[in-house]
């Protein structure tokens, strides 16, 4: 029987972002047992193409059973984003130099995708514990956005994944509430503990 994963991303440095908690939040609990699932972890380039293949990839080697994907946002809480939407509206370049500015993602595609799940809810749970959680719906024009729309087409996982901005600070308070958010999400997401 094949081991059950749960699939964790983030992204390296980007602009101004030398070092990106979301990839210090990765490699924190890359292996780690949560509800009867290994963590994977998978850092993504801060790349319009290349990140979003680079989801695809690993959802293909992983075959998980629910994806958390971080992203650095802007804010000072934590934001579970509710949807993401098929534009690029940013005048800054990604990691490959590309800008997109009022630019359509998938030609084909709808105006936006949302997540399945009861982020307000849970923002709302989580925030009462101490941390500051909040619930968006809007992920920006950027790559993370981009990243997130290619994971909620993935129709089988929209139920269980979602993307998480974490604010930009790197200190060990920081990544220690952005690691217990997680963690916590990723119960939510698995379901009652199973024995590995």
């Amino acid at each position: 029987m094949s081991e059950r994963v749960a699939l964790v991303t983030g992204f390296g440095p980007f602009l101004d972002v030398s070092a990106n908690p979301s990839e210090r939040v990765v490699r924190r609990l890359e292996g780690r047992w949560v509800a009867g699932a290994r963590v994977r972890g998978a850092v993504l380039p801060v790349a319009y193409h290349d990140g979003p293949a680079a989801l695809d990839a690993a959802i293909a080697a992983h075959r998980p059973a629910c994806v958390i994907a971080l992203g650095a946002g802007r804010g000072d809480a934590i934001a579970l984003e509710t949807r993401a939407q098929n534009r690029a509206r940013s005048e800054h370049p990604d990691a490959a130099g590309v800008v997109l500015s009022e630019y359509t993602l998938e030609a084909d595609g709808p105006d936006e995708r949302r997540c399945g799940l009861p982020l307000a809810e849970w923002a709302q749970s989580l925030a009462a514990e101490g941390t500051p959680v909040v619930a968006s719906d809007d992920a920006g024009g950027y790559v993370c956005n981009a990243t997130y729309l290619a994971l909620l087409r993935h129709e089988e996982l929209r139920s269980r994944s979602l993307f998480v901005h974490l604010p930009r600070r790197l200190d060990d308070a920081a990544i220690d509430a952005a690691e217990r958010v997680v963690l916590a999400l990723l119960t939510r997401l698995l379901g009652p503990a199973e024995k590995p």
